[in-house]
């Protein structure tokens, strides 16, 4: 019996979103660090203006860089929950968080036509082996389903493409 192999997500999309919070979180800290000078400026600012314009001012960004945060790492935990399993009879894929957007495909190997892989963006792709695996299914009309962003996509549609010969 022929084990699975299950590819994920690049490590360089864990990366790419982890950047995107230490920058945030960066700014968050710059923005707290000069918290007296920007409200002692708008404070001046708004003499004539009732007391909580300055605070509203002040607050409105640090909702959005929170808010940012947070959308982050739900990427995160969405890059995770991805998973394209090759097993002996067939690909799975399965992608999501909430039951309903979880996302669930499943081809035998005689529905599809075959598979292709794209490093992505085509330079770096190929320098850390990450990129998309496109399956082109045999129903009516071929139709391309693209998985975005896989580790080693080559290897992945290799493995399918030996397994549709067989």
């Amino acid at each position: 019996m022929e084990k699975s192999i299950v590819v994920r997500i690049s490590w360089v999309v864990y990366l790419r979103s982890l950047m995107m919070i230490v920058l945030l979180v960066g700014i968050i800290i710059v923005y707290l660090g000069f918290w007296d000078e920007i409200y002692s400026f708008l404070f001046g600012a708004f003499t004539n203006a009732p007391p909580f314009v300055p605070v509203l001012v002040i607050f409105i960004p640090l909702i959005g860089l929170a808010a940012g945060a947070i959308m982050v790492c739900w990427q995160l935990l969405l890059n995770h929950s991805v998973a394209v399993t090759i097993g002996p009879n067939g690909v799975a894929y399965r992608s999501g968080i909430l039951p309903w957007k979880r996302r669930e495909n499943y081809w035998r190997y005689d529905q599809i036509y075959q598979a292709k892989y794209l490093n992505r963006p085509e330079f770096w792709g190929w320098v850390f082996r990450f990129g998309d695996l496109i399956i082109i299914g045999r129903e009516g009309s071929t139709r391309e389903y693209r998985i975005a962003e896989l580790h080693n996509p080559r290897r992945a549609q290799a493995l399918i493409s030996s397994r549709i010969r067989e």
